[in-house]
């Protein structure tokens, strides 16, 4: 090979080697360029699955509440998600868009959920050049409707309704940022909490006829774990402990870290679970004193609280009364 043949060779793999690298650099920038903006629209679908999802779960809500049927709810529920979906550039079946809404209806007195996906591919600009003209890009969001029928964390201590109304007008609060002091029952037979300066120790128990008997071991173990690990329903039966001196359980309290807000369970004369509402508990004193401290913060079954879809472990969900508290629309995926 001589000189002059010699150089066009070089030339020659010299171009091969430039497209090469051009492929792989326009493969590069379109992994940025055109990832980066898929990123957007995924974002952009994201929030108008939120919004239709939350619009759905309202729309449903407002026709229950109205005297609609569950039929009618599920209906107005699917037009509002799609409408708003539609409102922010996302209508089912234009620009090779897709959009889904399924709504799991139920009464009021369960939990229904509103679950819209969105769907639209990703038009690539530099990606193409290696095979890759458009990616799928799809999103979903839910809503829980209902009642506030479970706790998290709860606190093994039980309040009477009084507590929440302790100026005695009727309705709930007024919540005062300062410390209540709250006894045990007095000794004797009665171990409810009567009056809206009196608290009681619990457990929590499934309401199918099992045993549910308080001791202070039961109690203490819930206080060490930070509360019961695993969701409190209105279905499940309370047991109160017996009237008594229980100075280790005010220790282990206070072992937990104070100040510190958890959902503690509400209580009728009678001692049937009403729900649950965060208190803020400010102090756990033991000794001679035995007293806890602190003040609600919210109202019972106040939105804060969990909307559970299912109740494991309990074979059916139980019906929560509304007057018990409110409804909720709730964006849990």
């Amino acid at each position: 090979m001589n000189r002059h043949d010699a150089r066009k060779s070089q030339r020659g793999q010299a171009l091969v080697l430039f497209a090469i690298s051009l492929v792989a650099i326009l493969a590069m920038a379109g992994l940025v360029l055109d990832g980066g903006d898929a990123f957007r629209q995924r974002r952009d679908e994201q929030n108008a699955a939120d919004l239709a999802a939350m619009a759905g779960g309202y729309a449903y809500l407002d026709d229950l509440v109205s005297g609609g049927t569950v039929s009618t709810a599920a209906a107005a529920a699917d037009a509002a998600a799609r409408a708003v979906a539609t409102k922010n550039g996302y209508t089912d079946a234009v620009a090779e868009t897709t959009v889904g809404v399924v709504v799991q209806a139920q009464s009021l007195a369960q939990q229904s959920t509103v679950t819209v996906t969105v769907n639209r591919p990703h038009a690539n600009n530099f990606a193409g050049v290696v095979g890759q003209s458009t990616w799928d890009v799809g999103v979903l969001a839910r809503v829980v409707v209902g009642i506030p029928n479970a706790a998290y964390g709860a606190m093994p201590v039980i309040f009477n309704q009084k507590a929440l109304d302790p100026d005695g007008d009727g309705s709930p609060g007024p919540f005062p940022l300062t410390p209540t002091r709250y006894d045990e029952p007095p000794s004797g037979d009665e171990s409810l909490p009567l009056d809206e300066t009196t608290f009681n120790w619990t457990i929590f128990c499934q309401a199918n006829g099992n045993p549910c008997n308080a001791n202070s071991s039961g109690v203490q173990d819930l206080i060490d774990s930070g509360g019961y690990d695993t969701a409190v329903y209105l279905g499940m039966d309370i047991d109160p402990l017996n009237a008594g001196s229980h100075t280790t359980l005010y220790d282990a309290v206070a072992d937990q870290g104070l100040p510190r807000d958890w959902p503690v369970a509400i209580v009728d004369d009678g001692g049937a679970l009403l729900g649950f509402a965060m208190f803020h508990l400010a102090n756990s004193e033991g000794g001679s004193v035995k007293q806890l401290s602190g003040w609600f913060v919210t109202d019972l079954n106040d939105p804060s609280l969990g909307v559970q879809d299912g109740c494991a472990p309990l074979p059916v969900c139980p019906p929560a009364s509304a007057s018990l508290g409110w409804y909720v629309v709730k964006l849990v995926e």
